[in-house]
């Protein structure tokens, strides 16, 4: 008997799902600056895993110019996942079947998933629910009786509303996985009774859900549980390279559950990282991120902001300098010290524009002699110029700028007598 029933329900897993070659990237992480990462899932047109991925298989855009593919690094292994079980907690849920109430089946097949997830390198699973909202449950956690206690605490009750399931506000599954780390699978294991029901929002709002799911790197498996099927979900499901079912018995709901668990298991996480190079200012710091999948020709958009020790800087203390006010046939010396700011800098030209009433009369060596370009500055390193103001004709205001042209940043400095 044991036997018949996992062939019939292996029948409705593969009856009642459909897959797509997908491929999802999460947020890029910029913490290690220069070296930026993001992590992937693609899918084949049957759901599985692609084992033979290379750097080949991806063109990196930043800012529209594109990353040397000598610079890419993939790397793709079987690694840890964060789940958020979502449950329908709906009125309906009270309904008996058997002399048994529908929700007293889902606490048991939920627990069929508990005690098969595989707890490793950090796994955990974290609970929302939805009625009418989502409602938080239980942070993520491994521990299997704090899960299957939360779950038995839950109380049905209310509509049942697909969009703030997914999308909140605010204890939405997809915002409760996407602040995990980027090196974990994230997962949604959603589960249904009904139909979507908001009066406010009629329709389930597929591309917007499926966009964030596809932006943040999230798969969801949906269960429809003693119900008709939910295209909506299918699509939803299929988009985020994750699976759909229909249950239309109680009892094969911990069958299915089972089987989630145990398919999620293997499933691999490849990252793609490169090496950026170093802003100038702050404008700078956003950079726009085109990732072109060469495979299925796809392209993905991203934006990530450039961590501040990533911004390169050639600065002075201050920004305008003052030399006071010499008499006619006298001059005025001041220094001025340049900081090489997270990261070396190499100097081609030291001008002053106008130069009539300034001039550079040492360039850091103490001879005062023009300078042999380069002119380099280690990291973290200083050269200090000494410029002088000599006033000509009439004691008036006078103004230049001194101009620092350096890799891989330029400065301006400004410069005034005062009268």
């Amino acid at each position: 008997m044991k036997y018949i029933i996992q062939i019939f329900v292996f029948f409705i897993i593969n009856f009642t799902y459909s897959f797509s070659q997908t491929i999802s990237f999460s947020e890029i992480d910029a913490s290690n600056f220069p070296s930026v990462i993001t992590s992937f899932m693609a899918l084949d047109a049957y759901g599985n895993s692609y084992t033979d991925l290379t750097t080949k298989d991806f063109e990196v855009y930043e800012n529209g110019i594109q990353i040397s593919p000598q610079l890419l690094e993939l790397n793709c292994k079987i690694s840890p996942m964060k789940v958020v079980l979502v449950f329908d907690k709906s009125t309906s849920m009270l309904d008996m079947v058997d002399t048994i109430r529908k929700w007293d089946w889902v606490v048991e097949g939920a627990n069929s998933f508990i005690n098969d997830f595989q707890y490793t390198n950090g796994s955990e699973i974290a609970i929302t629910t939805f009625g009418g909202q989502s409602y938080f449950k239980l942070d993520f956690t491994s521990d299997k009786k704090l899960l299957y206690d939360s779950i038995k605490s839950i109380i049905p009750y209310g509509k049942t509303n697909f969009n703030a399931a997914f999308l909140g506000p605010y204890t939405g599954a997809i915002e409760l996985l996407k602040n995990q780390p980027p090196n974990f699978r994230r997962i949604i294991v959603f589960l249904t009774d009904g139909q979507h029901d908001d009066p406010e929002n009629p329709s389930v709002m597929i591309d917007s859900i499926s966009h964030e799911l596809i932006n943040n790197n999230i798969q969801v498996y949906a269960i429809t549980f003693l119900t008709s099927p939910n295209k909506d979900l299918d699509q939803i499901a299929a988009n985020s390279g994750g699976e759909s079912y229909v249950v239309t018995n109680e009892k094969q709901l911990s069958s299915i559950y089972s089987n989630i668990a145990n398919k999620i298991k293997d499933r691999i996480l490849c990252t793609l990282s490169w090496s950026s190079s170093q802003v100038c200012d702050e404008i700078e710091r956003w950079k726009s991120v085109t990732i072109r999948y060469l495979r299925h020709n796809k392209t993905i958009y991203k934006l990530y902001q450039v961590p501040e020790q990533g911004v390169a800087r050639l600065h002075t203390d201050e920004v305008t300098y003052k030399f006071g006010n010499p008499p006619i046939g006298s001059y005025n010396d001041v220094d001025i010290t340049l900081n090489a700011e997270n990261s070396p800098s190499s100097i081609s030209n030291i001008s002053i524009t106008p130069s009539t009433y300034f001039q550079v009369v040492d360039y850091g060596d103490g001879t005062g002699s023009p300078p042999n370009y380069p002119i380099n500055i280690g990291f973290g390193g200083k050269l200090t110029l000494k410029v002088r103001f000599t006033p000509q004709g009439l004691a008036t205001f006078r103004k230049a700028n001194l101009q620092i042209t350096a890799d891989p940043c330029s400065t301006i400095i400004d410069r005034k007598s005062v009268v």
